[in-house]
Protein backbone atom coordinates (compact mmCIF):
# COMPACT_ATOMS: atom_id res chain seq x y z
CA UNK A 1 0.00 0.00 0.00
CA UNK A 2 2.79 2.30 0.73
CA UNK A 3 4.66 1.43 -2.08
CA UNK A 4 1.29 2.51 -4.30
CA UNK A 5 0.74 5.90 -2.12
CA UNK A 6 5.04 6.37 -3.32
CA UNK A 7 3.97 6.11 -6.77
CA UNK A 8 0.85 8.04 -7.55
CA UNK A 9 1.77 10.86 -4.72
CA UNK A 10 3.86 13.05 -7.24
CA UNK A 11 1.14 12.77 -9.52
CA UNK A 12 -1.27 14.39 -6.77
CA UNK A 13 1.11 16.47 -5.18
CA UNK A 14 1.11 19.40 -7.34
CA UNK A 15 -2.98 19.58 -8.47
CA UNK A 16 -3.36 19.59 -4.53
CA UNK A 17 -1.06 22.62 -3.70
CA UNK A 18 -2.32 24.36 -6.79
CA UNK A 19 -5.85 23.82 -5.61
CA UNK A 20 -4.95 25.35 -1.58
CA UNK A 21 -3.79 28.08 -2.98
CA UNK A 22 -6.43 28.79 -5.59
CA UNK A 23 -8.91 28.26 -2.69
CA UNK A 24 -7.11 30.66 -0.73
CA UNK A 25 -6.61 33.66 -3.39
CA UNK A 26 -10.29 33.20 -4.47
CA UNK A 27 -11.58 33.49 -0.87
CA UNK A 28 -9.62 36.18 -0.19
CA UNK A 29 -10.69 38.09 -3.42
CA UNK A 30 -14.31 36.93 -2.64
CA UNK A 31 -13.96 39.10 0.68
CA UNK A 32 -12.87 41.94 -0.62
CA UNK A 33 -15.16 41.72 -3.81
CA UNK A 34 -18.44 41.20 -1.66
CA UNK A 35 -18.17 43.17 1.29
CA UNK A 36 -15.92 46.49 -0.38
CA UNK A 37 -16.84 46.71 -4.10
CA UNK A 38 -19.92 44.50 -5.39
CA UNK A 39 -22.32 45.84 -2.19
CA UNK A 40 -20.53 49.26 -1.75
CA UNK A 41 -21.05 49.10 2.13
CA UNK A 42 -17.47 50.88 2.52
CA UNK A 43 -16.86 54.84 2.12
CA UNK A 44 -13.17 55.12 2.12
CA UNK A 45 -12.52 58.83 3.19
CA UNK A 46 -10.35 61.34 1.35
CA UNK A 47 -6.87 61.42 2.26
CA UNK A 48 -3.54 62.38 0.66
CA UNK A 49 -1.30 60.58 -1.02
CA UNK A 50 1.45 60.99 1.90
CA UNK A 51 -0.92 59.77 4.70
CA UNK A 52 -2.08 56.94 2.57
CA UNK A 53 1.11 56.04 1.97
CA UNK A 54 2.03 56.56 5.69
CA UNK A 55 -0.48 54.56 7.10
CA UNK A 56 0.01 51.54 5.03
CA UNK A 57 3.61 51.83 5.90
CA UNK A 58 3.01 51.52 9.82
CA UNK A 59 0.44 48.76 9.20
CA UNK A 60 2.93 47.13 7.51
CA UNK A 61 5.14 47.33 10.28
CA UNK A 62 2.74 46.58 13.38
CA UNK A 63 2.32 43.19 10.64
CA UNK A 64 5.65 42.62 10.15
CA UNK A 65 6.46 43.11 14.19
CA UNK A 66 3.53 40.68 15.03
CA UNK A 67 4.30 38.04 12.64
CA UNK A 68 8.04 38.02 13.38
CA UNK A 69 7.40 37.53 16.84
CA UNK A 70 5.01 34.66 15.97
CA UNK A 71 7.87 33.25 13.88
CA UNK A 72 10.67 33.32 16.45
CA UNK A 73 7.80 31.99 19.18
CA UNK A 74 7.53 28.72 16.82
CA UNK A 75 11.36 28.35 16.15
CA UNK A 76 11.87 28.62 20.00
CA UNK A 77 9.10 26.17 20.34
CA UNK A 78 10.46 23.25 18.03
CA UNK A 79 14.49 23.87 19.38
CA UNK A 80 13.00 21.86 21.53
CA UNK A 81 12.88 18.81 18.76
CA UNK A 82 15.54 20.09 15.98
CA UNK A 83 17.15 23.14 15.55
CA UNK A 84 15.55 25.10 12.29
CA UNK A 85 16.61 28.67 11.32
CA UNK A 86 15.08 31.72 11.17
CA UNK A 87 13.80 31.25 7.04
CA UNK A 88 12.56 27.80 8.07
CA UNK A 89 10.81 28.73 10.84
CA UNK A 90 9.12 31.33 8.21
CA UNK A 91 8.64 29.27 5.67
CA UNK A 92 6.71 26.86 8.04
CA UNK A 93 5.38 29.37 9.69
CA UNK A 94 3.58 31.09 6.47
CA UNK A 95 3.06 28.06 4.64
CA UNK A 96 0.68 26.57 7.36
CA UNK A 97 -0.68 29.96 7.66
CA UNK A 98 -1.98 29.74 4.26
CA UNK A 99 -3.40 26.15 4.89
CA UNK A 100 -5.22 27.11 7.87
CA UNK A 101 -7.10 29.80 5.90
CA UNK A 102 -8.76 27.03 3.91
CA UNK A 103 -9.46 24.25 6.72
CA UNK A 104 -11.60 24.58 9.31
CA UNK A 105 -10.57 25.43 12.67
CA UNK A 106 -6.96 25.91 11.49
CA UNK A 107 -6.57 22.21 11.31
CA UNK A 108 -4.34 22.45 8.18
CA UNK A 109 -1.73 24.52 10.33
CA UNK A 110 -0.88 21.03 12.55
CA UNK A 111 -0.74 18.74 9.43
CA UNK A 112 1.55 21.23 7.30
CA UNK A 113 3.80 21.77 9.99
CA UNK A 114 4.18 17.94 10.69
CA UNK A 115 5.13 17.98 6.70
CA UNK A 116 8.29 19.47 7.47
CA UNK A 117 9.57 16.80 9.75
CA UNK A 118 10.14 12.84 10.13
CA UNK A 119 7.16 10.61 11.17
CA UNK A 120 8.26 9.85 14.58
CA UNK A 121 7.85 13.95 15.41
CA UNK A 122 4.62 14.73 14.20
CA UNK A 123 3.22 13.49 17.43
CA UNK A 124 5.72 16.28 19.27
CA UNK A 125 5.41 18.93 16.45
CA UNK A 126 1.53 18.52 16.91
CA UNK A 127 1.81 19.29 20.70
CA UNK A 128 4.27 21.97 20.31
CA UNK A 129 2.45 23.76 17.62
CA UNK A 130 -0.87 23.59 20.40
CA UNK A 131 1.04 24.83 23.44
CA UNK A 132 2.18 27.73 20.98
CA UNK A 133 -1.53 28.51 20.60
CA UNK A 134 -2.93 27.85 23.36
CA UNK A 135 -0.64 30.25 25.14
CA UNK A 136 -1.85 32.66 22.92
CA UNK A 137 -5.19 31.85 24.33
CA UNK A 138 -4.14 31.96 27.87
CA UNK A 139 -2.64 35.99 27.06
CA UNK A 140 -6.16 36.76 25.10
CA UNK A 141 -8.08 35.03 28.38
CA UNK A 142 -6.12 37.18 31.24
CA UNK A 143 -6.55 40.24 28.89
CA UNK A 144 -9.98 40.10 27.90
CA UNK A 145 -11.21 39.27 31.45
CA UNK A 146 -9.52 42.53 32.47
CA UNK A 147 -10.88 44.17 29.50
CA UNK A 148 -14.31 43.08 30.18
CA UNK A 149 -14.17 44.22 33.90
CA UNK A 150 -13.32 47.36 32.52
CA UNK A 151 -15.64 47.87 29.74
CA UNK A 152 -19.14 47.17 31.50
CA UNK A 153 -17.82 49.65 34.10
CA UNK A 154 -17.40 52.39 31.14
CA UNK A 155 -20.57 51.86 29.82
CA UNK A 156 -22.63 51.33 33.05
CA UNK A 157 -24.01 54.75 32.61
CA UNK A 158 -24.83 54.34 29.06
CA UNK A 159 -26.79 51.37 29.08
CA UNK A 160 -28.61 51.98 32.88
CA UNK A 161 -26.77 48.89 34.57
CA UNK A 162 -26.06 49.26 37.97
CA UNK A 163 -22.60 48.41 39.47
CA UNK A 164 -24.63 45.25 41.65
CA UNK A 165 -25.93 44.09 37.96
CA UNK A 166 -22.67 44.55 36.65
CA UNK A 167 -21.12 42.46 38.99
CA UNK A 168 -23.69 40.24 39.02
CA UNK A 169 -22.94 39.91 34.94
CA UNK A 170 -19.29 39.33 36.05
CA UNK A 171 -19.89 36.69 38.36
CA UNK A 172 -21.18 34.60 36.47
CA UNK A 173 -19.64 35.31 33.31
CA UNK A 174 -16.71 35.04 34.44
CA UNK A 175 -17.44 32.17 36.66
CA UNK A 176 -18.59 29.76 33.88
CA UNK A 177 -15.60 31.08 31.54
CA UNK A 178 -12.87 29.90 34.60
CA UNK A 179 -15.03 26.25 34.80
CA UNK A 180 -14.87 26.11 31.23
CA UNK A 181 -11.37 26.60 31.00
CA UNK A 182 -10.56 24.13 33.78
CA UNK A 183 -12.17 21.50 32.45
CA UNK A 184 -10.34 22.58 28.97
CA UNK A 185 -7.19 22.24 30.70
CA UNK A 186 -7.54 18.92 32.15
CA UNK A 187 -8.85 17.30 29.08
CA UNK A 188 -6.17 18.63 27.01
CA UNK A 189 -3.57 17.81 29.88
CA UNK A 190 -4.35 14.08 28.96
CA UNK A 191 -4.03 14.45 25.42
CA UNK A 192 -1.12 17.34 25.32
CA UNK A 193 2.67 16.82 26.30
CA UNK A 194 2.76 19.95 27.77
CA UNK A 195 6.31 18.76 29.94
CA UNK A 196 7.49 18.64 26.21
CA UNK A 197 9.10 21.95 26.71
CA UNK A 198 10.54 23.23 30.66
CA UNK A 199 8.65 25.16 32.67
CA UNK A 200 10.94 28.03 31.73
CA UNK A 201 10.68 28.37 28.30
CA UNK A 202 6.73 28.19 29.11
CA UNK A 203 7.26 31.76 30.65
CA UNK A 204 9.22 32.49 27.19
CA UNK A 205 6.42 31.53 25.30
CA UNK A 206 3.86 33.25 27.40
CA UNK A 207 5.98 36.88 27.00
CA UNK A 208 6.02 36.50 23.01
CA UNK A 209 2.17 35.54 22.86
CA UNK A 210 1.78 39.03 24.89
CA UNK A 211 4.16 41.17 23.25
CA UNK A 212 2.15 40.11 19.75
CA UNK A 213 -1.10 40.35 21.50
CA UNK A 214 -0.41 43.95 22.33
CA UNK A 215 0.98 44.60 19.11
CA UNK A 216 -2.15 43.37 16.74
CA UNK A 217 -4.88 45.21 19.68
CA UNK A 218 -2.75 48.49 19.48
CA UNK A 219 -3.05 48.19 15.27
CA UNK A 220 -6.84 47.75 15.93
CA UNK A 221 -6.61 50.89 17.95
CA UNK A 222 -4.32 52.90 15.85
CA UNK A 223 -6.66 52.22 12.90
CA UNK A 224 -9.60 53.45 15.09
CA UNK A 225 -7.57 56.48 16.46
CA UNK A 226 -7.66 57.66 12.25
CA UNK A 227 -11.41 58.09 11.98
CA UNK A 228 -11.61 58.91 15.15
CA UNK A 229 -8.91 60.84 16.45
CA UNK A 230 -10.65 61.91 20.43
CA UNK A 231 -11.64 58.21 21.28
CA UNK A 232 -11.03 57.82 24.89
CA UNK A 233 -8.30 55.10 25.09
CA UNK A 234 -9.53 53.34 28.29
CA UNK A 235 -12.88 52.59 26.73
CA UNK A 236 -11.62 51.79 23.50
CA UNK A 237 -9.10 49.31 24.54
CA UNK A 238 -11.26 47.36 26.83
CA UNK A 239 -13.88 47.07 24.11
CA UNK A 240 -11.05 45.52 21.87
CA UNK A 241 -9.44 43.26 24.50
CA UNK A 242 -13.42 42.08 25.50
CA UNK A 243 -13.42 41.28 22.06
CA UNK A 244 -10.72 39.37 21.36
CA UNK A 245 -12.16 37.45 24.25
CA UNK A 246 -15.30 36.56 22.69
CA UNK A 247 -14.05 35.88 19.46
CA UNK A 248 -11.63 33.64 20.66
CA UNK A 249 -14.37 31.03 22.04
CA UNK A 250 -16.32 30.72 19.03
CA UNK A 251 -14.70 28.13 16.82
CA UNK A 252 -14.33 29.56 12.71
CA UNK A 253 -12.46 29.45 9.89
CA UNK A 254 -9.51 31.69 9.81
CA UNK A 255 -11.28 32.88 6.79
CA UNK A 256 -14.15 34.07 8.86
CA UNK A 257 -12.04 35.73 11.44
CA UNK A 258 -12.91 39.38 10.84
CA UNK A 259 -16.33 38.12 10.09
CA UNK A 260 -16.79 36.94 13.90
CA UNK A 261 -14.38 39.63 15.28
CA UNK A 262 -16.19 42.34 13.12
CA UNK A 263 -19.53 41.40 14.42
CA UNK A 264 -18.76 41.41 18.27
CA UNK A 265 -16.82 44.77 17.94
CA UNK A 266 -20.17 46.20 16.32
CA UNK A 267 -21.72 45.01 19.35
CA UNK A 268 -19.47 46.37 22.20
CA UNK A 269 -17.62 49.78 20.02
CA UNK A 270 -21.47 51.14 18.83
CA UNK A 271 -22.12 51.46 22.55
CA UNK A 272 -19.35 53.76 22.56
CA UNK A 273 -20.11 55.84 19.67
CA UNK A 274 -18.71 54.13 16.69
CA UNK A 275 -19.97 53.71 13.50
CA UNK A 276 -20.84 50.65 13.08
CA UNK A 277 -19.39 50.85 9.30
CA UNK A 278 -15.95 52.52 10.30
CA UNK A 279 -15.91 49.03 13.06
CA UNK A 280 -16.49 46.71 10.10
CA UNK A 281 -13.81 48.67 7.58
CA UNK A 282 -11.27 48.87 10.68
CA UNK A 283 -12.43 44.74 10.93
CA UNK A 284 -11.36 43.66 7.28
CA UNK A 285 -8.22 46.07 7.06
CA UNK A 286 -7.14 43.99 10.19
CA UNK A 287 -7.94 41.08 8.73
CA UNK A 288 -6.45 42.14 5.50
CA UNK A 289 -2.63 42.68 7.04
CA UNK A 290 -2.38 40.11 9.55
CA UNK A 291 -4.48 37.02 7.53
CA UNK A 292 -4.78 37.76 3.96
CA UNK A 293 -1.11 39.21 3.23
CA UNK A 294 0.86 36.28 5.33
CA UNK A 295 -1.33 33.80 3.44
CA UNK A 296 -0.28 35.41 0.44
CA UNK A 297 3.64 35.42 0.90
CA UNK A 298 2.74 31.97 2.30
CA UNK A 299 1.17 30.59 -1.02
CA UNK A 300 4.49 30.89 -2.51
CA UNK A 301 6.45 28.54 0.08
CA UNK A 302 3.56 25.70 -0.67
CA UNK A 303 3.66 26.20 -4.00
CA UNK A 304 7.91 25.46 -3.61
CA UNK A 305 7.06 22.84 -1.59
CA UNK A 306 8.38 19.72 -3.13
CA UNK A 307 6.54 15.83 -2.58
CA UNK A 308 10.41 15.13 -2.17
CA UNK A 309 9.95 16.28 1.26
CA UNK A 310 7.81 14.42 2.44
CA UNK A 311 8.79 11.45 1.27
CA UNK A 312 12.31 11.98 2.39
CA UNK A 313 10.59 12.39 5.89
CA UNK A 314 9.13 9.03 6.21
Amino acid sequence: MYELFKKYWKRFFLPLKIVIVFAAFYLIYGKFDLYLFRENQFKFPAISNFRLASFIFLMLIFTTVNWLLEINKWKLLVSQVVKISFYDAVIQSLSSHTVSLVTPFKSGEFGMKTMFYKRDLFKKIIDLNFIGNFSQLIITVIFGIVGFYLYQFSIGEILNITIVDAKSVSFIFFGSLILVIMLSIFIMNKLINFKIIPIKKHFHILLISMLRYLIFSHQYVFLLFIFYPNLNYEVTISSIFSMYLLASIIPTMALFDWTIKGSIAVILLSVIGFQAEIILLVSIIMWFFNFALPAILGSYFVMSFSSNKILANE
